[in-house]
């Protein structure tokens, strides 16, 4: 029997109970993964509010069973999670028709953010999930503690200790159509007064056919070196560090006129944990982190590896001397302190402050004479700083509430906007263009005043079913995107373009933040022979930030403006033991998103999706299907230039199995996509510099092989 503990940041308040869930609901519910090993119960204890209900935490093992292996591409195995791609390389996750930053994402505690503007690296695109333990996915609010944001949802990569004694794990894979080989090396070694742990990660991707056999661009390479040090000086005391450094070459893009030759990210992290009791305060929690990352990508590097059908444009590019290239940076400081203090035998309180900072710079440059085009990220810094308190109190043995609140103060200042590019002397700066698209003529000095709140209750209306309900205000700052992108070189001074087919992309610094009202309601119930999940919210949004499109003399611009919007949604999961050893599990979702302002739905929300798993584990050999699917998408917005068409449903089936040859070694293969489908999602990308659209189609049939030895 495994026993996996599910804590929340409120560890303080110990409910005890316990809960028997089978294979599906810790494993597989959501991903339809099987496991290696034999596992015939996963007993769950929820030590917090709604552990079971609010949030799902899916060990790192189980989402490999899969040819994907980028970090946002496993994800989308995850129910209610999905992914828009521009190569085989930075998937971007959307939950509750939320993406970008309007999701929060930590690697072991750390922010980050990735170098380039159009996102081929959001921060998920970093987490290997090879070096984590396992993934944590809130969908919606469940706490305060996270910082202001994280509107439509939160994902934590997480690390557990590692184990006492001498450990270490190899693995290795090989694949095709997009998966090329994936090699891992893991050491630990825990003793009485600490630990280390070291790994290293190198990951290949390759080009991929569609189900009907058209070449997609999407290779790229990967490897991901770390360490963690760990000091236990007494017990109950912990002080970490750790760092590590993640580098993606050659990574090419279908859905981009430009590739990336390098990303280079490096984070620092240093923490502190303490269960002894000082005073007042019970627990502490410290956390500091520094995330650094550098960006290149053009339009030129890797022009002889397109399609020959598509090679003549970009050989035009070189022989015309169109070569462009765009050189990035983006730092990321934060800290956190958490507090806890147990009020009484019922009540516990948690209390912190968290600080965030971020520091952004893009340039767009023309290689033949190695100046600025303009400054997509004018030197755009925004801070963050927030206190926050959340009490956990139970009412009674079957009830039990908890209300949060915190304030935040935010800045964000772009130093470079008066700035003018060197390309011409009638190159305008990126003021020149807020003025000539927004009317703004401030300093690109911003503040911003949050305040954010949670309640929420919960029921256990047998001991086996259990309900809640919560109410959230939350607030969303505009990114550094949404604010101060500037790529409108072109733009004339009445905010138009002298050439026919031109376009621009230009934030807005006058944006309010988004302001969510979201109320959450769920029930679920876990049986010995089945159990089930229901789940439904609401979020009326005050300036909601949506990217939209204009058209103008000669050509089109892509900027974001305030309206008021309305969300709900709605999930359902559930499974049935058929026998001992066979599970059949199933769910739904469903997202609606609609633009009140102007009476249109909003851009890029995904359809109903959900997925069929039958999973059966005899002795050694675990084997499963699962059918993936989604339905089509009616409800667009072709006017904001991101929805061309209405998306057709699809649906495909993958098969795996898993074998463990003893106690050390398994071996795991499978393939996705058995029927070679061609289908694509209905989120798609958009390139930053010619604002095409692109709903890229995903892999065809691929086969996958894996091998793991522990020690």
């Amino acid at each position: 029997m495994l026993t996996l503990s599910i804590y929340t940041e409120g560890q303080a308040m110990n409910i005890n109970r316990q809960k028997t869930l089978y294979l599906a609901i810790g494993f597989l519910l959501a991903n339809g993964a099987m496991a290696a090993e034999t596992l015939p119960v996963i007993t769950v204890e929820a030590t917090q509010l709604a552990a079971t209900l609010a949030s799902e935490i899916y060990p790192s093992a189980q989402l490999k069973m899969t040819s994907k292996q980028e970090g946002g591409d496993l994800l989308r195995n995850i129910l209610g999670v999905d992914g828009s791609r521009m190569g085989g390389h930075g998937i971007d996750p959307t939950i509750r028709g939320q993406s970008q930053t309007q999701l929060t994402v930590l690697l072991d505690d750390a922010y980050l953010h990735g170098g380039c503007p159009n996102r081929m690296d959001p921060p998920t695109s970093f987490a290997n999930i090879e070096t984590y333990d396992s993934v944590r996915v809130i969908q919606g609010v469940e706490t305060l503690q996270y910082g202001t944001g994280g509107t439509g949802g939160t994902i934590l990569y997480e690390r557990a200790l590692p184990q006492m004694g001498t450990h270490g794990k190899v693995e290795a894979g090989a694949g095709d159509n997009g998966y090329k080989g994936s090699a891992t090396a893991e050491v630990s070694h825990r003793g009485e007064q600490g630990y280390v742990r070291a790994f290293a990660v190198n990951k290949d991707g390759s080009n991929y056919k569609d189900g009907d056999g058209n070449l997609v661009r999407g290779s790229y390479s990967t490897e991901h070196h770390g360490a963690v040090i760990g000091l236990t000086p007494t017990a109950g005391e912990r002080v970490e560090m750790s760092a590590e450094k993640i580098v993606t070459h050659n990574a090419l893009f279908q859905g981009s006129s430009m590739d990336a030759p390098y990303d280079e990210m490096n984070i620092f992290r240093l923490k502190y944990r303490s269960s002894n009791k000082i005073g007042f305060v019970d627990a502490i929690k410290a956390d500091l982190s520094y995330a650094a990352d550098e960006h290149l990508m053009d339009n030129y590097s890797f022009a002889s590896a397109y399609p020959a059908g598509k090679r003549a444009v970009y050989n035009a590019v070189i022989a015309n001397d169109k070569r462009m290239k765009s050189p990035t940076t983006s730092n990321t400081f934060a800290t956190k302190l958490a507090l806890s203090s147990q009020l009484s035998t019922t009540t516990a309180i948690e209390y912190g402050l968290n600080l965030n900072k971020v520091d952004r710079h893009a340039d767009l440059v023309k290689v033949a004479n190695n100046m600025n085009m303009s400054y997509n990220w004018p030197s755009v810094t925004t801070e963050k700083a927030g206190i926050f308190a959340e009490l956990n109190h139970k009412l009674s043995t079957d009830r039990r509430i908890k209300a949060g609140i915190r304030f935040d103060q935010v800045n964000s200042d772009a130093s470079q906007i008066n700035t003018k590019p060197n390309m011409m002397p009638t190159t305008i700066s990126a003021a020149q263009m807020y003025e000539r698209v927004h009317g703004y003529t401030g300093d690109g000095k911003i503040n911003e005043t949050h305040w954010s709140a949670l309640a929420r209750y919960e029921l256990d209306l047998s001991q086996d079913m259990t309900w809640f309900a919560g109410v959230s205000r939350t607030m969303r700052t505009a990114d550094e995107t949404e604010r101060f992108f500037a790529n409108g070189a072109s733009l004339n001074a009445a905010g138009a373009f002298n050439t026919a087919g031109s376009s621009a992309w230009v934030g807005n610094p006058t944006l309010n933040p988004e302001t969510h009202l979201q109320i959450d309601t769920g029930i679920n119930r876990d049986t010995n022979e089945y159990g089930w999940r229901a789940t439904a919210f609401y979020d009326r949004v005050d300036d909601y930030i949506l990217r939209d499109q204009s058209s103008v003399t000669n050509g089109k611009i892509t900027s974001y403006r305030n309206i008021d919007a309305t969300l709900y949604g709605v999930q359902l999961e559930g499974y049935y033991k058929l026998s001992t050893a066979t599970l059949l599990s199933s769910g739904l979702n469903y997202v609606n998103s609609h633009n009140d302002t102007n009476s249109r739905n909003i851009a890029q929300t995904p359809p109903l999706s959900g997925y069929l798993a039958l999973n059966q584990q005899v002795g050694d050999l675990g084997y499963g299907a699962r059918l993936r699917f989604q339905n089509q998408q009616n409800d667009i917005d072709t006017l904001s230039g991101l929805d061309t068409q209405k998306t057709p449903a699809w649906s495909v089936l993958d098969l795996y199995a898993s074998h463990a040859i003893n106690k050390s070694v398994k071996v795991m293969a499978g393939v996705d996509n058995v029927f070679d489908h061609a289908y694509y999602q209905h989120v798609g990308r958009t390139d930053t510099l010619t604002g095409g659209v692109y709903n890229l189609y995903e892999p065809g049939r691929a086969a996958w092989l894996k091998m793991v030895a522990k020690f």
